[in-house]
């Protein structure tokens, strides 16, 4: 029986309040870590404090730092990894880490905001090497090769619609991160959201018996088994638009995706080469598609409802009546993304419903309550009323 270190899941680089660098290689370290652990061996893992797991015997998960903060960066690993071993004596460490190869050179906790057409540039620098600190307490290291990198698809349990209510009515729903790719390595730029609100929504809609059509992007949620959801996957922007498009006409289309408002413009092929001689680089974004504009502005196609979520680190209100008329939405759902609502990752969320003529607090309440104020809109929709009689 050996005493193992394991470095597993996939940090996160802080941009702003809602943006991160990350990798999308798909590494499940926990997987490894959980079956050298059923074998005998006293395995302890460190990861970030927002990845799923399950204990077994034999196994010590570690998620935050001596002084109480969450393990959210490569760094936060490193000072966990430093700490854990000034206290125990391990005989392997394995870096199973998904790190990506950079992180922001100043990052910031407010929300970064960008004029229309214009280029944006981030500086980065090159990311910390979770081998070589290992390394460097002592440790004999180990990569292994990811063959057990395949992730399961989860499915829900099957659902019929509860009401008849939204018979005939078909909706599009985008929802979760969506990530744009950076480098060869499967380095991306992506943000926090889990895809919960737009799994809900799709769920509270379809119980009614609309049919949804799910867009998601990059979430790590059980697939809805319910007859009244078709769900596609997408990884970019611009994949999502396409499929969104592909879905028209619809009745109502709902943009609850976490989109990435810009994408590189020339992909990084070798890391090392791009840090070779400087320590910070600048790289250049360009513009993604507006997806909820796209709806909005829609002329013979566009749905009787077009409904998009603002989420913000600060101005929460201000920001999303200037997106409600700027994207020619019927309907803003505005929410924070700060610590005080803590709406990301969670089941529960407090938004605010904006239209052109009036402001309304949601309160605080499910997700899945949300997605019945919006199933209420279509509903009361007087444009609606012969579709819904079908």
């Amino acid at each position: 029986m050996r005493s193992i270190l394991i470095l597993s899941g996939s940090p996160k680089e802080v941009i702003d309040g809602v943006r991160y660098y990350a990798s999308v290689n798909g590494v499940q370290g926990f997987l490894t870590a959980k079956t050298l652990a059923l074998k005998g061996n006293q395995v302890t893992v460190i990861m970030p404090d927002d990845e799923s797991y399950e204990d077994c015997e034999n196994l010590r998960i570690i998620t935050k730092k001596s002084d109480g903060t969450v393990i959210v960066s490569a760094e936060d690993m490193v000072k966990a990894a430093s700490e854990v071993c000034a206290e125990n004596k391990f005989d392997l460490a394995i870096q199973l880490a998904n790190t990506a190869s950079f992180k922001a050179h100043k990052p910031v906790s407010q929300k970064l905001k960008v004029k229309d057409n214009d280029l944006v540039s981030f500086e980065i620098e090159k990311n910390t090497d979770l081998f070589l600190h290992l390394q460097s307490l002592g440790l004999p290291v180990i990569e292994e090769p990811d063959e057990l990198n395949e992730k399961p698809v989860l499915k829900s349990p099957a659902r019929e619609p509860k009401t008849k209510e939204l018979i005939g009515i078909k909706v599009i729903v985008s929802s979760g991160a969506v990530s744009e790719i950076l480098t060869a390595k499967n380095d991306v730029i992506t943000n926090f959201s889990s895809g919960k609100q737009g799994f809900e929504i799709a769920y509270a809609l379809a119980d009614r018996g609309a049919d949804v059509l799910l867009i998601a992007g990059n979430v790590h949620l059980p697939e809805p088994s319910h007859t009244h959801i078709k769900t596609i996957y997408v990884q970019s922007t611009e994949e999502m638009l396409k499929a969104c498009q592909k879905g028209l006409p619809a009745h109502a289309y709902i943009g609850v995706a976490a989109v990435a408002d810009f994408g590189i413009k020339t992909v990084i092929n070798n890391i090392e080469e791009y840090f070779a001689s400087d320590r910070v680089r600048t790289i250049e974004m360009k513009q993604n598609p507006d997806i909820l504009s796209y709806f909005g502005h829609l002329k013979e196609t566009r749905p009787e409802i077009v409904i998009g979520f603002a989420a913000e680190t600060h101005d929460l209100l201000s920001y999303a009546e200037q997106k409600l008329h700027k994207k020619n939405a019927d309907v803003i759902f505005a929410n924070s993304v700060s610590k005080d609502n803590n709406a990301m990752g969670s089941d529960n969320n407090r938004v605010y419903m904006i239209t052109k003529n009036k402001t309304v607090d949601c309160g605080y309440s499910s997700k899945y309550r949300v997605g019945e104020i919006i199933a209420e809109i279509i509903s009361s929709n007087p444009k609606l009323f012969p579709a819904l009689q079908k």
